[in-house]
């Protein structure tokens, strides 16, 4: 008896997994020639694109693309409850792609539609990583990246081949540096031609820039220049481009012409700003509502015409205003709270001292560009060195204005009123 139980048992098991194989059948011959699927109402804006989904998303690709279920798992959230569609652009770029789904989505590939291959930098694209380096450090906030020691090694003729490794990825040049453990991520837009990926970018490069509000920070402004005929403008430039300072130089405009251009271009490059000294340093009280904004303007439409490039401040001569000046000129207006006292010391050594015994947080210091003293100063006698040793950021007047909660337009004063 109890053997053909055991029988009867083993048929209807065998009976019941026949009848399940058979409805798992039948519904899966049913789901592909009857049933439709939720993403069946989207299309592609772009022809012959290729699509691949999940419960989740739905990806369109272009033909020849090899990877979409990857490009899919990067692109979709799985913890967002409604359903993602993702459609794509594509932008020729010289020998290059650009195909993107949406600002922070977006790569550069070649015509196969393949990473490309990185293999080295040019010396200027040595000097964009060391940019790129100090910013990602200092954003970071390691107090190490605020020292003398890392300025002074991460400048670009200290960075040799062997203490970085670089890989595309994305629309950046993804480069790890061990000795710091730290990941540096440049936009191919400002590196690319100089890591022989040219994505054919019309971008001005200028260097990235962060300071911390928490931490002592000074301006650092040059009056009259700029200079080119003893350099000392050049001089000043490349003394805060080392320690990764920036300043605001405040233009006469008969210094300004053809000669000047390319002087001023590196410069914006290097992360420094530019403000109006007024055309012919004329007493801005002295002149009628018209002819104060043509000596204040005519320097910032000479930036404007030439580089591109918007005024946000003015210096007036002599630090003369009225109410009539702040009510007609439409910049702020930067004044200072330290006197270097270059103009009438014209010795490195008392400018030194003049500006070490005054410094102060949130200090905005006055020099002039004129002087090769002040370029002394500043680098021969390590005033800029100095300061960062006692622990300031050096930065540009509008930098100070921002880090104070300062909106600048017209009738604003900056340091002293």
């Amino acid at each position: 008896m109890v053997k053909k139980r055991k029988r009867h048992l083993r048929k209807s098991i065998k009976y019941s997994l026949i009848l399940i194989v058979l409805v798992l059948g039948l519904l899966g011959i049913y789901k592909i020639f009857f049933s439709s699927s939720k993403w069946d109402a989207y299309t592609s804006a772009n022809e012959d694109a290729l699509s691949i989904n999940n419960e989740y998303c739905l990806l369109y690709y272009p033909k020849g693309f090899k990877d979409g279920s990857a490009l899919l798992n990067e692109l979709c959230d799985k913890e967002k409850e409604e359903d993602q569609v993702f459609d794509y652009n594509l932008e020729s770029r010289g020998e290059y792609i650009r195909l993107s789904y949406d600002e922070s989505h977006a790569y550069y590939l070649n015509k196969d539609y393949n990473t490309p291959e990185f293999k080295e930098l040019s010396e200027r694209g040595v000097m964009i990583l060391s940019d790129y380096l100090r910013y990602t450090m200092k954003k970071s906030g390691l107090d190490y990246a605020y020292t003398l020691d890392f300025l002074e090694d991460s400048y670009y003729e200290n960075i040799g081949t062997d203490r970085y490794e670089c890989e595309v990825e994305g629309t950046d040049l993804s480069c790890y540096f061990k000795e710091y453990d730290c990941l540096v991520k440049v936009p191919l837009d400002d590196i690319g031609k100089e890591a022989g990926i040219d994505v054919l970018s019309n971008k001005d490069y200028v260097k990235p820039t962060y300071y911390d509000a928490d931490r002592p920070i000074i301006a650092l402004s040059f009056d009259d220049g700029p200079n080119l005929n003893s350099g000392t403008s050049d001089k000043i430039i490349d003394a805060l481009y080392y320690y990764d300072a920036n300043a605001t130089f405040f233009t006469i405009g008969d210094r300004l012409n053809d000669n000047a251009i390319e002087l001023l271009k590196d410069s914006i490059s290097k992360g420094n700003s530019y403000g109006s000294h007024t055309m012919n340093h004329y007493d801005l009280r002295s002149l009628s509502k018209d002819e104060m904004l043509e000596e204040v303007m005519g320097v910032s439409d000479f930036f404007k015409e030439n580089l591109n490039y918007t005024m946000k401040l003015y210096r007036p001569p002599y630090g003369y205003y009225n109410e009539t000046v702040d009510n007609t000129i439409p910049l702020a207006a930067a004044f200072w709270t330290v006197d270097s006292e270059d103009w009438s010391y014209r010795d490195p050594q008392k400018i030194y001292d003049e500006v070490m015994n005054d410094v102060h947080d949130h200090a905005i210091i006055l020099f002039h560009d004129l002087y090769t003293e002040t370029a002394q100063s500043l680098d021969e006698y390590h005033l800029i060195r100095d300061l960062i040793a006692k622990g300031y950021q050096i930065v540009t007047v509008e930098a100070l204005a921002d880090v104070q909660g300062i909106e600048l337009g017209g009738g604003v004063h900056l340091g002293w009123n």
